[in-house]
């Protein structure tokens, strides 16, 4: 069942009138307003097979107001397709981030954008850095789902495993001392996205440095409006990493006309 017309308004508002992922906030006009419009997407699936469904939630907590987040459409679609590495409890963080966000946008006195002074020519090094450290990961990433999607049961390449121990330290990968770390928030966000998705990998049975032996990787997917969506978590979570790599290189390589906002 789809939110009301008065929930998704709640949502919007909550939101901030932005895209509640903290790598995206992108501004967003109201639920049904041509323009750049947003969706209030279900944390918990609305139906059977929709992503994060839970059989136990009740018809009215589906459709209340606790079970929504905003958000633009391409996050909307992006958390539903890799529904592994976007848990509820996660939603639910970046729901009430996102009201944080706006809080302390709209306090009295308060200037808008990002405050204090970011040197762009360090920043940019540091996201180089940054890129750098992970474009073996991404590389081996790509090729192996576009070598393999749609097969059930897939080797690990040793590359792939090798390349995703040491993409991030083992030891404090969220450090804030990190010398590779963006002062500029857009750009810290995704970066603490990506280090996030490292780690679940790596959690994956298939994927740990302790497992004593090979575990092959489910591969089988569909496409729906050239959406892949894959069936196991492990591919989901390696989808998402691809994706959320290229969009911070992306970001790099064309950056907005403000990285502020």
């Amino acid at each position: 069942m789809a939110f009301s017309k008065s929930v998704a308004d709640e949502l919007w508002r909550y939101a901030g009138h932005r895209c509640s992922s903290p790598h995206c906030g992108a501004a967003l006009t109201g639920p049904g307003v041509p323009g750049n419009y947003g969706e209030a997407a279900h944390i918990k699936g609305e139906k059977p097979g929709a992503a994060r469904y839970d059989v136990r939630q009740s018809d009215g907590d589906r459709v209340a107001a606790s079970n929504g987040i905003y958000l633009c459409v391409a996050c909307h679609r992006f958390v539903d397709r890799c529904e592994a590495a976007y848990p509820v409890d996660l939603l639910h963080r970046w729901k009430d981030e996102a009201h944080q966000r706006f809080l302390e946008e709209v306090k009295p006195g308060r200037a808008r954008g990002f405050q204090g002074t970011v040197d762009l020519a360090d920043n940019s090094k540091r996201a180089r850095a940054f890129l750098d450290r992970h474009c073996a990961l991404a590389a081996q990433v790509l090729r192996l789902l576009q070598s393999s999607s749609g097969y059930s049961s897939v080797p690990i390449p040793a590359a792939l495993h090798h390349a995703l121990w040491e993409a991030e330290p083992l030891i404090f990968p969220f450090s804030p001392r990190r010398q590779d770390y963006c002062y500029e928030p857009q750009s810290h966000a995704r970066q603490r996205e990506l280090v996030r998705l490292v780690e679940r990998i790596r959690d994956c049975r298939p994927f740990r440095i302790s497992s004593s032996r090979e575990i092959p990787l489910d591969l089988r997917c569909r496409t729906d409006n050239d959406d892949v969506y894959f069936s196991s978590p492990e591919a989901q979570l390696l989808a998402a990493y691809r994706a959320c790599y290229n969009k911070f290189s992306d970001y790099w390589n064309n950056p907005p006309t403000s990285m502020l906002w």
